[in-house]
């Protein structure tokens, strides 16, 4: 092989060299110009919405208010009551009951006498629910304000008589109350305690939260 074959062919293999790094890098630059820097898209994030609500907390009572008719308990023969929730475990009580009986007859002499009894109650008390979200120990303690008057009549002559009073009372039992509102129950033991003493007592409730 003479030298212009050897000359030929080496020039033939540094342009194929020159046309395949073409294709890989593109287009080269012209003098004085900067090299071209392929363009990026703008990276995105997953962006967070400054309005989103926070997260409620499932365990907050969210049914502050109970309204509920109790069977003997605090309030002695019966009772309705109003119940607000101070904290999710701390609430506020106030009830009210009215109870009156009368009797009439004569005697043998055909003499006609009568007597009436009047009682009203109100029970005024702080509970504390110990347990989860529903069912609860019930802890309360309070006061139990009493009025009392009765009057009588036979024979020509008449009586009366009206009092007012105040005896502690507590409440130890269960509850069951749903936090965001609905059928409420309740049953436990509900002590009143007086100058005579201390006098066993229980009761029973049902009502609703809302």
């Amino acid at each position: 092989m003479n030298a212009s074959k050897i000359i030929a062919s080496f020039s033939l293999s540094l342009a194929c060299v020159g046309v395949s790094s073409g294709a890989v890098a593109g287009e080269m630059p012209a003098a004085g110009e900067s090299p071209m820097v392929a363009e990026l898209p703008p990276p995105t994030y997953d962006r967070v919405n400054d309005n989103t609500a926070p997260r409620t907390d499932e365990s907050r009572r969210t049914a502050k208010n109970a309204m509920y008719l109790e069977l003997l308990g605090n309030g002695i023969l019966y009772s309705v009551n109003y119940e607000r929730a101070l904290l999710d475990n701390v609430t506020a009580r106030v009830g009210f009951s009215y109870f009156s009986i009368g009797a009439s007859g004569a005697d043998a002499n055909g003499q006609q006498s009568s007597a009436k009894i009047s009682l009203i109650t109100a029970p005024v008390m702080a509970n504390y629910l110990v347990g989860g979200k529903n069912h609860n120990l019930e802890l309360g303690a309070g006061a139990l304000v009493v009025y009392a008057s009765g009057e009588s009549s036979g024979g020509g002559a008449s009586a009366s008589a009206e009092g007012v009073g105040i005896a502690g009372t507590a409440t130890v039992g269960y509850r069951y109350q749903p936090i965001d509102g609905g059928f409420m129950f309740k049953a436990g033991f509900t002590p009143l305690i007086t100058k005579s003493g201390f006098n066993g007592w229980g009761g029973l409730s049902l009502g609703g939260a809302f």
